[in-house]
């Protein structure tokens, strides 16, 4: 691939999302104390297959979870994810990485598995 596909490549996946990928949350439902905002997990998805077509991307990702007692004493699960997300083609049977971005996500939830999901989809969406 050389360095124009390349730069047309990281156009495609610039661009701007439209306004209804946009998930925001206001501060009162989050109970954080503050609104948040982010382009939905499979918005972005679809943007890496769209532009890179499918098989095109790959993430590797590493979560650790820890029992812990949220400050209302019940318990949870905190996990945190590192993610590697590389992108590619295949030649010759070879997946070619020609870039990658690494990310780190974190979320708490009641059930492992919860906290599993959304730690992933925060690195990702990262």
């Amino acid at each position: 691939m050389n360095h124009d596909e390349k730069k047309k490549i990281y156009t495609a996946l610039a661009a701007p999302f439209p306004e209804h990928c946009i998930q925001r949350t206001d501060a009162a439902v989050t109970g954080k104390g503050y609104s948040t905002s982010g382009i939905g997990y499979q918005f972005i998805a679809n943007r890496l297959n769209e532009v890179l077509g499918v098989g095109g991307w790959r993430a590797h990702r590493t979560v650790e979870v820890k029992p812990i007692t949220r400050s209302n004493g019940r318990p949870a699960f905190e996990a945190i994810c590192d993610i590697t997300l590389e992108l590619g083609e295949w030649l010759n049977g070879d997946f070619v990485v020609f870039a990658e971005s690494l990310a780190d996500g974190g979320h708490v939830a009641g059930s492992e598995a919860d906290a599993r999901k959304g730690a992933f989809t925060n690195a990702f969406k990262k």
